[in-house]
């Protein structure tokens, strides 16, 4: 099958500039604005800096360095001094030795080097007219034709096509050096004849129509419908070969259309590119023009059902971009003329883009040479004037007009179009440079604004400025139009066009609409030294983050990014970016000119119909606009925004002011040589720190804010010196010391840090991503977190763990398992997906079948947003099993299961270990192939070993069995993806994780703990109720599943003894707690974070916990001592008499005795926390001599949660009558021994399981007979049927006729 998930990023622009333009690896979202640049020049501020994180920052005061210091620190390689500046805020002042005079006599200027940059046409009639030349025969034309790249994106910067390109464009081959596109286009877009209505031509609502594709690629089956249609046009003009087999073939895709025709070649690896010539052009055209609308109304209804071809009509478009090539020169009208009207017909061409580029030069004059005043007569007639102004200029007699004024300069003459006239002319040896130019920013807005703007909005052209090598207010710039000293001379141009129209109003072919001829869309201005320092991509070394990348590539897993990182580091080690730019502006020879580019846009259609051809578009519209430049309404303006250096200064001072950094950055490299060769990891925020530096050299070298990111450079004041002060500036977050050498350190503390996350913040995540792949930077990711976790462990996670280790260890693991967790959504999406997509591409497929299919996406949608994805809670599991089933009635049977499912928590903790320590080349399960969570688990159980090892009593492998038990119970991970079933016969299972085979990690049991009564109206509900009838027998079947024991009752607990989990109403939130009890808060947090179902005292808790609740409110008891009992009663006596003691309700008035949450936690937690000696409870009671403390008496006392009532459901036993008043702790009362508890609890636990009457017996022997026979008459236990007994001390009746109350 043809590969159809091309990188757009193949295709790249040939020598495309733009001033703008960021590297794909240094982009960020958190980036600084462009304008703020201005607005931090203009106001000495930064708008949205993070002031608190940096009100150092802004109380540093400033100080002055001058340029030449900083050119002699590089020159003696200084780096101390150099390095250790940037530990202070510091700007540049320009020594006058480095600038030129504007207003030096000696000065002479020229803006005569034009250039085509970017040439764009847009046909407005179907055909292929954008590569129809005007000549009847060419024997040197060639149209090469290439249909192979249909996904390659339209990525003309600065064009106006007149129609939303979504969905619309296709590559299909060159033409000479132009890319030429196939646009389908709304069919108001073109003029087809006469009966063509103008006003829909120029309508842009109409024009505008959007198709929903998400890039300006066809569709698939438009892709298929085009080449199809060109394929039988090349076949009816009969060139070469070319054949179809069917008029309309189904389905519309590309493997199909393969069979039916051999446009695109006889192969799936066949690349056929097809050498069309002129007379081949010119055939298919026609074919084109005449035959296309026959061809869409005998088009089959599948090919018409999206109107598509109805409504859109082909047109081509042409466009040649970067070959800055030289155009308008002195003596060259003719010839290029006439090459501008050979190469292309401009009758039907709707539109024209030009980027024309003009360098302005100065050089200092070492002679001048007058010209003759005839010769200027000759050339320019009589007509010259003393001022470019038309109102206030007088004629001037050049035989009597001096030539200098009083200060030597040269005074200047006009001709009648205010252009001026040379005198002289400069005699220049021949390696003369021209002086160095730069924009001055501070106040270049002057030249955007327009004073007669009725609004703020219309007064300035929206402009953005680029200050270049920490100058801050010298650089260069970009803007949404040309300067304003243009317009009026682009009006006289409009107004010269709109005379031609005048002369030719019966032009049946012209359309006429308000508005200029000619418009300027965008604008940019540098130095063209910008030119020779880039690589023949549009960037040079110093911009694209290469040491960035190959630090990042010390994390590479996989082979292809180990060679790509090693490629990487080659490249360093040979040169460090920053010194291969010094390679090339050393002893170079630059054109340091000032460089203005300036797009238009023209409207051909508006042109008669006779001027509409190359030799009018190049003499009438190109020339002059190339010619505005030299206009003193233009040139002077532009001298007095300039900066001048003197030649060989520009490119030098970008490394003397970056020097520091460049030191820090070569530092940093050699320190970590080894590493990079050995492939030794280096610490993460060593990596992040080199993104940083490499993005503010990047700066200093283009002014581009893009780079800056935020996050990272505010708090360690890169962005903000940058911005501010132009030369960087470092924080105390990395500290710079000089000992002898240059020595970097980070305060890995104070590292930046995700407000909404608490994740470090990183620069390097687009390195990653484009060199190595989003799955090796989210493990990088995980990886920095967990190395920063190590030394920030979150306050709030496990705190009522006291081992800092044992808490450290559950936070690594917690996150390991979120990667774990990330990888599962993955592999699931990405399955469902893949699995969906081909069903919906069947034609066949019946309108349930798609609506079913619609379910399981939605479900897949809501499922990939859970935070605890393989658990129940939620619907989580319901939903699960709503995206991966692809069949109705496979729903009832729920999750695809492993045949090695169910397994246990510990065995799969066990297989996860494995997974780890193996040292095979491919993930084993549970890890997902090419997935994050291998290496992160990787280096999170490395880092809990490490942790664990500091004590070396330590059972470490048993602990982190222990801690992984607990962290996947944490994070409810009840399902997993597994391998398929092994095959019968030899080989090896299968290891490869798969999105359709699970494994269940809970023990079975029998019957459900609830019936939800689900109503199946429809379809969709009918799927619903199967799939969560599916997840209630999962649940039921998996001893981790969540439970409620509101919704179990007495007659039924036996169906939780197998859960090995709280409840979930089981909650800290469910409580309140007052802050001066600290112990008794970490009581309820110790237990929640140590519940072991495995120990019989923790499971005998929720047990009793949930049977005292059933009893509310009757739970409290008389004060007073029976009078059986003396003060020398035995234990026995007085642990029988609080067993026997009446229930009775609490005093009227006093609340909190109804709702059975806190009941259930305070009796759990009370009996876990007085039996583990380790629980913060029993700790405070060591400290306090058997005393519990008021706060946990106050609070649990009153409720009847107390030892008397432990002593009364018998888990404790009396040992004095005190414990009647004043329980302490081993003198009134006293605990079960470890047997006993252990009988107790499997006592119990037969009693609930022996149905029907073992519920009841249950009762009976921890609550008392009276207690239980209420619950069996309120349906609680199902009671035995026993004669009810009379009171104690009465006789029993004996049997009569008459009939007994039974229970």
């Amino acid at each position: 099958m043809e590969n159809e998930q091309l990188d757009e990023t193949t295709y790249i622009e040939k020598g495309q500039f733009d001033v703008a333009d960021t590297p794909e690896e240094l982009q960020t979202d958190d980036a600084v604005r462009q304008v703020d640049v201005e607005h931090a020049l203009a106001l000495d501020d930064f708008a949205d800096s993070t002031k608190n994180q940096v009100t150092s920052f802004h109380r540093t005061a400033v100080t002055n360095v001058r340029l030449s210091q900083l050119r002699q620190e590089f020159e003696q390689k200084r780096d101390r001094t150099a390095t250790m500046r940037l530990r202070k805020r510091s700007r540049v002042l320009i020594d006058d030795e480095f600038l030129l005079d504007r207003n030096d006599p000696q000065l002479a200027w020229g803006a005569n080097k034009h250039f085509l940059d970017y040439f764009l046409l847009v046909a407005g009639k179907k055909g292929l007219h954008a590569v129809l030349p005007t000549t009847i025969a060419d024997p040197s034309y060639s149209f090469k034709l290439d249909l192979h790249q249909r996904h390659r994106p339209w990525r003309a910067r600065h064009s106006e096509l007149g129609f939303d390109p979504a969905g619309r464009l296709l590559y299909i081959g060159s033409y000479h050096q132009e890319e030429i596109w196939l646009a389908m286009v709304p069919r108001t877009f073109t003029h087809e004849d006469d009966g063509d209505d103008f006003d829909d031509i120029v309508n842009e609502e109409c024009n505008m129509q959007h198709i929903n594709q998400p890039t300006t690629a066809l569709s698939e089956s438009h892709y298929c419908m085009l080449v199809y249609f060109l394929a039988k046009s090349l076949q009816a003009c009969g060139f070469k070969d070319i054949y179809t087999l069917q008029d309309y073939p189904s389905p519309l895709k590309v493997d199909n259309i393969r069979n039916e025709t051999n446009i695109l070649g006889y192969t799936v690896h066949d690349k056929t590119v097809h050498e069309l010539k002129f007379n081949d052009v010119r055939h298919l055209h026609e074919q084109i023009d005449d035959q296309y609308d026959a061809f869409v109304l005998d088009a089959t209804e599948e090919w018409k059902a999206d109107g598509f071809l109805n409504d859109n009509v082909p047109i081509t478009i042409s466009v040649r971009y970067g070959q800055n090539q030289d155009i308008c020169g002195r003596d060259t009208e003719e010839e290029e003329g006439y090459h501008w009207h050979r190469l292309h017909n401009y009758r039907h061409i709707r539109t024209m883009a030009v980027a024309l580029a003009t360098h302005i030069e100065c050089y200092t004059a070492e002679d001048w040479e007058t010209i003759d005043f005839e010769t200027l007569l000759d050339k320019h007639g009589d007509d010259i004037y003393d001022s470019p102004e038309a109102a206030e200029r007088r004629w001037v007699d050049l035989r009597t007009y001096d030539l200098l004024d009083d200060e030597g300069k040269e005074r200047n003459v006009y001709d009648s179009l205010g252009y001026r006239i040379s005198r002289r002319k400069v005699n220049l040896p021949q390696d003369a440079q021209s002086a160095g130019i730069f924009f001055n920013l501070k106040d270049l807005h002057a030249l955007f604004e327009n004073p007669y703007a009725n609004t703020n909005a219309e007064a300035v052209t929206p402009h953005y400025l680029y200050p270049i090598a920490g100058l801050r207010n010298v650089g260069q710039f970009q803007a949404d139009g040309a300067f304003y000293c243009f317009t009026p001379l682009l009006r006289s141009l409009n107004h010269s066009l709109a005379r031609h129209d005048d002369d030719d109003d019966d032009d049946d072919d012209q359309v006429h609409h308000p508005g200029p001829y000619i418009r300027s869309i965008f604008s940019q201005g540098y130095n063209a030294s910008a030119h020779r320092v880039r690589t023949q991509s549009r960037f040079h070394d110093v911009q694209r983050g290469m040491l960035t990348a190959a630090f990042a590539g010390n994390y590479a897993s996989s082979a292809s990014n180990k060679r790509k990182a090693a490629e990487l580091f080659d490249l360093c080690a040979t040169s460090l970016p920053f010194e291969r730019y010094n390679t090339k502006v050393s002893n170079s020879t630059f054109d340091q000119s000032l460089r203005m580019e300036n797009v238009y846009v023209i409207d051909l259609f508006r042109l008669p119909l006779a001027q509409r051809n190359g030799r009018v578009v190049y003499r009438s519209i190109v020339r002059p606009l190339t010619r505005m430049w030299s206009h003193p309404s233009v040139l002077e303006q532009v001298k007095d925004h300039v900066k001048i250096f003197k030649p060989n200064i520009l490119p030098h001072i970008v490394q003397w002011t970056s020097y520091g950094l460049c030191s820090i950055l070569g530092s940093l490299y050699e320190r970590f040589k080894t590493n990079l060769q050995e492939r030794i990891k280096i610490e993460p925020y060593w990596v992040e720190l080199i993104g940083a530096l490499e993005r503010t050299l990047n700066f200093c070298h283009t002014g581009n804010a893009k780079v800056l990111t935020r996050g990272v450079m505010d708090p360690t004041w890169l962005s903000l010196s940058c911005v501010l002060d132009g030369l960087p500036a470092l924080s105390n977050i990395v500290p710079l010391r000089y000992t002898p050498h240059i020595t970097v350190d980070i305060s890995r503390n104070d590292w930046p840090l995700s407000k909404k996350t608490g994740q470090p913040l990183m620069t390097s995540q687009r390195s990653f991503q484009l060199n190595y792949g989003l799955e090796e930077m989210a493990a990088y990711v995980a990886i920095f977190h967990i190395k920063h976790s190590i030394r920030t462990l979150p306050p709030s996670f496990a705190c009522g763990e006291p081992d800092y280790d044992i808490r450290l260890s559950l936070y690594l693991l917690d996150r390991a398992l979120q990667a774990y967790e990330d990888d599962v959504r993955t592999l699931v999406e990405r399955g469902v997906r893949a699995n969906t997509s081909e069903s919906l591409d069947n034609e066949d497929l019946t309108v349930a079948s798609r609506s079913f299919i619609h379910e399981r996406l939605g479900s897949l949608s809501k499922w990939v947003a859970l935070k605890k994805p393989l658990g129940y809670q939620d619907s989580g599991h319901t939903l699960l099993v709503r995206a991966i089933v692809n069949q109705p009635e496979l729903l009832q049977n729920g999750l695809p299961a492993s045949t090695s499912s169910p397994k246990s928590v510990p065995w799969f903790v066990t297989n996860l270990i494995k997974a780890v320590d193996s040292r095979t080349p491919v993930s084993l399960p549970p890890f997902i192939s090419n997935g994050i969570a291998l290496p992160v688990m990787h280096e999170a159980i490395r880092e809990v070993r490490t942790a664990l090892s500091t004590d070396s009593k330590r059972n470490v492998p048993r602990i982190l069995e222990d801690l992984l038990i607990k962290s996947i119970n944490g994070r409810e991970i009840m399902n997993v993806p597994w391998s398929r079933n092994a095959q019968p016969g030899p080989g090896r299972p299968p290891t490869l994780v798969v999105y359709d085979s699970w494994l269940n990690l809970g023990a079975a049991y029998s019957t459900p703990i609830v019936s939800h009564s689900i109503q199946e109206n429809n379809t969709s509900s009918r799927h619903d109720s199967n799939a969560a009838r599916s997840s209630i027998q999962a649940m039921s079947n998996d001893s981790r599943a969540p439970w409620a024991f509101q919704e179990v009752t007495v007659q039924n607990l036996h169906q939780v003894l197998n859960r090995s989990t709280l409840p979930i109403e089981w909650k800290i939130d469910a409580m309140t707690f007052k802050s001066e009890d600290k112990y008794v808060k970490d009581t309820y947090v110790w237990v929640k974070n140590n519940y072991d179902m495995q120990k019989p005292i923790h499971q005998t808790a929720i047990l009793l916990a949930i049977m005292f609740s059933t009893a509310l409110p009757d739970v409290l008891h008389g004060a007073a001592v029976p009078d059986s009992l003396t003060n020398n009663g035995s234990p026995a006596d007085i642990t029988t008499a609080v067993r026997n003691a009446e229930w009775t309700s609490p005093p009227k008035g006093r609340k909190g005795f109804v709702d059975r949450i806190p009941f259930v936690m305070m009796i759990s937690t009370f009996i876990i926390a007085i039996y583990e000696p380790n629980s913060p409870l029993r700790q405070y009671m060591n400290e306090h001599k058997g005393s519990m403390g008021s706060g946990w008496t106050a609070k649990h006392g009153a409720k009847g949660v107390k030892p008397f009532n432990l002593v009364r459901i018998g888990i404790a036993t009396a040992q004095r009558t005190k414990i009647f008043t004043s329980p302490l702790f081993n003198q009134s009362w006293a605990l079960l021994p470890p047997s006993d508890v252990t009988e107790f609890h499997s006592d119990l636990c037969r009693n609930l399981r022996d149905l029907p009457y073992g519920p009841y017996t249950a009762l009976v022997s921890t609550l008392g007979e009276t207690a239980a026979n209420r619950l069996a008459s309120e349906q609680q236990v199902k009671g035995r049927g026993l004669t009810k007994r009379p009171p104690q001390g009465e006789p029993s009746n004996q049997p009569t006729t008459k009939k007994h109350r039974v229970l």
